[in-house]
């Protein structure tokens, strides 16, 4: 669906359109037994303890890059560094199911939506053209995509960025505008909502977009934000840019 507007409004996915943590331990259990099941092969007994020192281990390589280099480590490099902390080989086989258990992890645990969003979406798209910019860590865009078509609201968006498909990850000015002009739309006339001051306020306003710290799942960010607006539920959010 795109409304006949040069208004954008972009969406980032984690803890803006769902709520991260629900359907996490699903994911997390499932990452591990394949894990698990594969270093079995090789000999090995893998301790959950063991493993999550080492998926620790990853994720804070991953946002060193993150934040650093402003691109997000895809789903194959990030298992391979939680290999290498985990001290054992696999065979190309082994690594290829291993990222796919990875990548598709989030429809075997799928994260709630985030209340009201589901109400308020469809309203914004008669307005608004609207689309996804998410940074990606283990689930891929490709995997978002089918969630969101999934949950019934893939049909409101325009576009989607995510940092795996494009290279690059907010607050990169790139992954607003690549957004942006595709659809003719103008800035300065157009929002970004998340739930991140580094990444998510930071980069849509650099780009000259208004913004939206939404705070209804974590509430973190909102002493140290820039935003334009502070908002903690979708309805709120759909009375502002519903009014303006």
């Amino acid at each position: 669906m795109r409304a006949n507007s040069a208004s954008l409004v972009s969406i980032d996915f984690w803890n803006t359109l769902v709520i991260a943590h629900t359907g996490g331990d699903t994911r997390n259990d499932r990452r591990f037994e394949a894990v698990r099941d594969i270093a079995e092969n090789h000999g090995i007994i893998l301790s959950r303890k063991v493993y999550q020192k080492a998926h620790a281990e990853a994720s804070r390589n991953f946002n060193k890059v993150w934040f650093n280099e402003q691109r997000t480590p895809g789903t194959v490099e990030m298992v391979k560094e939680m290999l290498h902390h985990l001290e054992f080989s696999v065979q190309e086989f082994e690594l290829k199911y291993l990222v796919q258990v990875f990548e598709n992890a989030l429809l075997e645990g799928p994260p709630d939506l985030t209340p009201q969003v589901e109400e308020v979406l469809p309203q914004l798209a008669n307005r608004y053209t609207l689309g996804v910019i998410s940074d990606t860590m283990f689930t891929p865009g490709r995997v978002i995509r089918k969630y969101l078509h999934q949950k019934g609201i893939s049909r409101y968006f325009s576009g989607f960025i995510f940092s795996d498909e494009v290279g690059f990850s907010k607050p990169n000015p790139q992954a607003f505008r690549k957004l942006l002009e595709p659809n003719h739309c103008r800035a300065d006339e157009s929002w970004h909502i998340g739930d991140l001051q580094k990444t998510d306020v930071t980069g849509a306003k650099n780009v000259g977009m208004q913004t939206i710290l939404y705070t209804g799942i974590t509430d973190n960010q909102e002493a140290v934000t820039t935003a334009d607006y502070v908002l903690g539920t979708w309805e709120e959010i759909g009375e502002l840019l519903l009014s303006n």
